[in-house]
């Protein structure tokens, strides 16, 4: 999470240094003091509508200068299923193509919300949603201003 306070007067006898916390906590960024940009993927997945296939699509978060996201190839992407009170069961596994994207085979009779997708890409901030396209953590965004 970051914000950006202004210009407001510091306290220099604190000797705090709020950018070295980001790298600290092990997410990937881009730190030129005071600036932090985190490099996070832009997720996004889709069910067939026979609920027999779906496919996960990653790019980059940043834009490039015309305003497009480069699709990110070999990012790994893991499937597998969450019940409660059951252990967790692989789905599938792989990595995207050149495109991007990673396609896959789903069992039709499990509900898209049981199924979690997880996208760990070297350099980049892991993203973690379900496959009916709802976030496993706090959606700051909607939280702090009601927005989607």
């Amino acid at each position: 999470m970051t914000a950006d306070h202004g210009m407001a007067p510091q306290d220099v006898a604190l000797r705090a240094n709020p950018a070295r916390h980001v790298s600290k906590l092990g997410l990937a960024s881009e730190v030129a003091e005071p600036m932090i940009w985190l490099l996070d993927l832009a997720v996004e997945v889709e069910r067939a509508s026979d609920g027999r296939t779906a496919r996960v699509c990653v790019w980059q978060n940043e834009r490039t200068t015309d305003g497009e996201r480069p699709p990110l190839a070999g990012a790994e992407v893991q499937v597998v299923r969450e019940r409660a009170g059951a252990e967790p069961e692989p789905i599938a596994h792989g990595r995207t193509g050149g495109d991007g994207i990673f396609g896959f085979p789903t069992p039709a009779e499990v509900s898209p919300h049981e199924l979690l997708v997880s996208v760990p890409a070297e350099g980049f901030n892991q993203r973690r949603l379900r496959l009916d396209g709802s976030s496993c953590v706090l959606d700051l965004r909607r939280a702090l201003y009601g927005e989607d």
